[in-house]
């Protein structure tokens, strides 16, 4: 709560100023006091109030005693000088002598020259004899004397009539408000430079300003700390003597602002940024901005791996690849094992058999599993259109470029992981670019000539016959082999037996509670339709059939008539032998991923009794 502090020289001020108190409305927000003194007293008294108000020579001597403490004077107004003129009139005095300060003053003559016949207007100060000027008033004919109180008092010690030039209300509310005013304003002020010198102590930058003469004027705590300076053994000096190197070139020359440049000060390399200011083409002054050149690369990093990676996220592990057949396990503990270092990977596939999954779950089981998982599918777009993706350009570097430049995937993903899906689509010249990143681990952006440097692990997968695609031409021997350290090949579902009905009811309670439907399930006699459906879209085209059972099937069993209905025949090959060959497979996978032959006869929902007619047929052996 502020504290007003009010000098009242004398009673009838006190009962005006306690008046207009008690109506302020600000009465029960501010602490207000009233002090009555003489205008001689201050100098003894002990003021300790926020701000201080007073009439006449009062002020003078509380600026003089206080000279930190804001003060605000009681205005005498035309209208208490009109009023105190008036009662001097009453006594019909021969000759009016008004004594007061200057701004009391100022323009009164004109007032008394309708009044009086004869009168006189003197100016008095703090350090005045006022016994001198009322002397001086009464040797010119004053008979009656119009003053302050410290004058008033000394008239009427000597008997001299005289008129007091008493304080309105209106007066005292206006010096009131005018001290409010000021205290709040002072506090937002305060508020305002302390949120400044926060923002100056908490950014992660040495700030220093200078103004024309050179002399530093402000050096934020991140500038103590980098030069070992106190601040306020900075402030005030010379930034050509404390710091001779960050005026080099001249400050005072510099035309524009300059941004990076790496100085070496002691054994640290800084960059630093000037903004010199110029009005009329004078120098002004400058600030500098500083900061450590290893925090960039470590903003850098984080930057890349938080605000330009947003939703470059892998969402998937090794626990979302669901399956227990043998191919199926075999793939996961060698991706496993190839998450633990950071070498190139090759995943080969059908489409649909989840590569992109077995690239997620590596990514989250490395060592890069807190940055970026940047995806692309490398056919869905056109080959320039892809290359200024995956390579970023500089501003300008073609007709509809952004005008400041942008950061293109690999960049996006340093520290992490790049995922090139359909990576034999590429075409060769875009290739060559693909085969310096691995050899070189840098990029350089179109239309640019700055070396970025990555630190990317690549990991490719391709639907195609990739050694053919290089024995044709279309794919670079040289980067096949750069890529083909780590190879993983994710099975066909149709070759993993027994997963096709584990999967099916995943996808069908799945998508069950997403679409909010009843709750489905298989009929036994849905598991050989599965198992013997070709599935040429692999895991993707039975999540696609499962989400089109649970929007359509209105009956909670899916029984393989509604399979049939919906999704014709099982066998998609009008071949008798190649459905014998895929039978064979199934019954195959079942034995080995299965304990007993009665587990594996339930799997595939037949009688064990079928199992070994089926195993015979076959020539599978016991």
């Amino acid at each position: 709560m502020y504290l007003i502090d009010c000098i009242v020289p004398y009673p009838n001020l006190l009962e005006v100023v306690t008046e207009v108190w008690a109506e302020h409305p600000y009465r029960d927000k501010v602490q207000f006091r009233s002090h009555p003194m003489a205008v001689y007293d201050i100098p003894d008294y002990k003021l300790y109030g926020d701000i201080a108000i007073a009439r006449g020579m009062s002020v003078q001597f509380l600026k003089t005693h206080y000279p930190e403490m804001p003060i605000i004077e009681i205005p005498m107004s035309a209208y208490d000088i009109l009023n105190a003129l008036n009662k001097a009139k009453e006594g019909n005095p021969s000759h009016v002598a008004l004594i007061a300060l200057p701004n009391t003053t100022y323009g009164v003559e004109e007032i008394m020259k309708g009044m009086f016949d004869d009168y006189s207007v003197l100016t008095v100060s703090k350090d005045m004899d006022y016994g001198k000027v009322v002397s001086k008033a009464l040797s010119d004919g004053a008979d009656c004397i119009v003053g302050g109180n410290a004058v008033v008092e000394f008239a009427r010690n000597k008997g001299i009539p005289c008129s007091l030039i008493t304080t309105s209300k209106a007066s005292v509310r206006q010096a009131i408000d005018e001290a409010i005013s000021l205290l709040e304003y002072s506090a937002d002020q305060k508020a305002r430079a302390e949120k400044f010198q926060t923002i100056l102590d908490n950014v992660s930058e040495g700030i220093i300003s200078i103004d024309a003469q050179k002399r530093v004027t402000v050096f934020n705590s991140d500038a103590c700390k980098f030069f070992g300076l106190r601040e306020d053994n900075a402030i005030g000096k010379r930034i050509d003597e404390i710091l001779p190197s960050l005026d080099n070139p001249d400050i005072s020359t510099m035309i524009g602002s300059t941004f990076g440049t790496v100085i070496r000060i002691g054994e640290k390399d800084y960059s630093i940024n000037k903004f010199p200011t110029r009005i009329d083409g004078v120098f002004s002054g400058a600030i500098l901005i500083l900061q450590k050149v290893n925090v960039i690369r470590d903003m850098e990093t984080k930057i890349r791996q938080t605000a330009y990676s947003k939703g470059f996220v892998a969402k998937y592990g090794f626990d979302d690849i669901i399956g227990k057949s043998k191919p199926l396990v075999q793939a996961k503990e060698l991706a496993l094992k190839y998450s633990k270092v950071n070498s190139s990977i090759l995943i080969v596939g059908e489409t649909g058999t989840g590569k992109e999954l077995f690239a997620q779950s590596i990514h989250r089981a490395s060592n890069r599993k807190n940055g970026p998982f940047v995806a692309i599918n490398c056919a869905a777009l056109p080959e320039n259109l892809l290359e200024s993706e995956l390579f970023g350009y500089a501003a300008g570097a073609f007709t509809g470029a952004s005008r400041s430049g942008k950061a293109g995937l690999f960049e996006l993903a340093h520290n992490g992981t790049i995922f090139l899906d359909e990576v034999s689509e590429m075409g060769l010249q875009l290739q060559a670019r693909l085969l310096r990143v691995l050899a070189e681990h840098s990029i350089i952006r179109l239309g640019d000539d700055s070396v970025i440097p990555v630190d990317v692990r690549i990991i490719a997968a391709t639907n195609r016959d990739i050694e053919n695609e290089v024995k044709e031409g279309r794919f670079r021997k040289d980067l096949f082999f750069r890529l083909n350290v780590l190879r993983i090949d994710v099975p066909a579902l149709r070759n993993r037996g027994g997963d096709i009905v584990t999967l099916a009811k995943f996808f069908l309670e799945l998508y069950d509670r997403k679409m909010g439907s009843v709750s489905h399930e298989f009929s036994p006699d849905c598991y050989p339709y599965l198992l013997s459906y070709g599935f040429e879209g692999n895991v993707r085209e039975l999540e696609n059939m499962c989400e089109r059972l649970s929007v359509v099937t209105e009956s909670k069993t899916i029984t393989a008539d509604d399979l049939e209905t919906l999704f014709g025949q099982a066998s998609k090959s009008s071949d008798a032998d190649s459905v014998g060959v895929h039978e064979r497979k199934r019954i195959e996978e079942a034995l080995e991923n299965y304990r007993s032959k009665a587990e594996a006869a339930r799997a595939l929902n037949m009688d064990r009794s079928t199992l070994y007619r089926k195993m015979a047929k076959y020539g599978i052996p016991d």
